[in-house]
């Protein structure tokens, strides 16, 4: 059972960066300026990563219940 549990952990981690380097790679091809795409290309990832910070990490003070 330990191993299941730290594979499953160890996948969260994975698609957890790997979200966060789809919405840098979409921010920065965005079509627009040089400075939308530059804005889209952080701004997107701080956010993901800011949301998932206050309520979906496992130690989050607000985490959310999952159903």
């Amino acid at each position: 059972m330990h191993l299941i549990k730290s594979a499953n952990d160890g996948a969260a981690f994975v698609l957890e960066l790997a979200a966060v380097a789809g919405l840098a790679w979409w921010g920065f091809s965005v079509a627009h300026g040089l400075a939308v795409r530059a804005v889209a290309g952080v701004a997107a990832p701080l956010t993901f990563l800011l949301v998932w910070s206050q309520w979906l990490a496992p130690r989050a003070e607000h985490r959310l219940e999952l159903p």
